[in-house]
């Protein structure tokens, strides 16, 4: 396999067998795609910050048609590759599988509703979706940059398909962390219900299409690998352990901001007694 091959390859090799050449997991490689999304984000962060609203608006704007072009290169790719695997295949009928192609998983769910809210931007619509970005985005996002096991283990890192999924995931967490930099968002504990709410949704719209192309989108069909107890049962069965789970992340997310909220609150009060006891004080002289 050449470097070309190993940046563009589309296809795998009549000759090859072995389907798992790389391990990408907590590799070099994958320490140094970490290290490089982490700096993209906070320099983004940083120029974002100092820039007038129009201007992150615009920011928005590209940051939604990347996250699109990414998602229908990844789209175009897998369509490609499973008519590829076909002709290595053909005793096969259900290699082209259309759900597997579009994708039904919690971070492709999270990241088309992340492109229509940048770009519809309405106010009302955004009160919700906000909310539920800055959990779901930022739980799906840091979950898969820090265990990456649907990295192309056949291809190199830096696979063009690798790379998409890198630069996307990066993007789910930046997006929320941009939100709150930007001023667009305040996260209230108060809100905890709306990322909740569409938690509950992608699970009901995930089960459904797991069962309509016989997939395991969100592991509604098979185990966590990860967890023995729970390797042989589909993740429903867990849902009340799951819903308790998403509740204590959220928490996590919320805490930090409903803490400095209320100190801030608090020093304010403090400071207006102070002004309005010296301004007693100075009536009684």
């Amino acid at each position: 396999m050449n470097f070309w091959e190993q940046v563009f390859g589309w296809h795998l090799d009549s000759n090859e067998t072995e389907y798992f050449k790389f391990n990408h997991i907590f590799s070099v490689w994958h320490f140094v795609a970490l290290a490089l999304i982490v700096t993209g984000i906070v320099l983004l962060c940083v120029v974002a910050r100092k820039k007038d609203k129009s201007w992150q608006g615009k920011m928005f704007k590209i940051i939604a048609i990347v996250l699109l072009v990414l998602e229908i290169l990844r789209m175009t790719y897998r369509t490609i590759t499973y008519c590829c695997y076909e002709t290595y295949l053909p005793d096969n009928p259900n290699i082209y599988n259309w759900a597997e192609i579009i994708s039904f998983a919690l971070c492709t769910m999270i990241t088309f509703f992340t492109i229509v809210t940048l770009l519809i931007n309405k106010e009302k619509w955004n009160a919700f979706a906000y909310d539920a970005i800055f959990a779901i985005a930022l739980f799906g996002g840091s979950t898969a940059l820090i265990y990456p096991d649907m990295l192309n283990t056949y291809y190199p890192i830096y696979h063009i398909m690798n790379v998409q999924t890198l630069i996307t995931h990066g993007l789910l967490v930046a997006v929320p962390i941009l939100l709150v930099v930007t001023g667009r968002l305040k996260p209230r504990i108060k809100n905890w219900w709306k990322p909740m709410l569409l938690m509950f949704g992608f699970s009901i719209i995930a089960r459904i299409f797991s069962k309509l192309a016989d997939c395991s989108f969100m592991y509604m069909n098979d185990g966590i690998e990860l967890i023995p107890s729970w390797s042989n049962k589909p993740l429903y069965s867990y849902y009340w352990i799951l819903a308790l789970v998403f509740a204590a992340w959220i928490m996590l997310c919320y805490l930090p901001f409903e803490i400095v909220s209320k100190h801030r609150k608090s020093k304010e009060k403090k400071e207006e007694q102070n002004i309005n006891q010296k301004s007693d004080e100075l009536k009684g002289n």
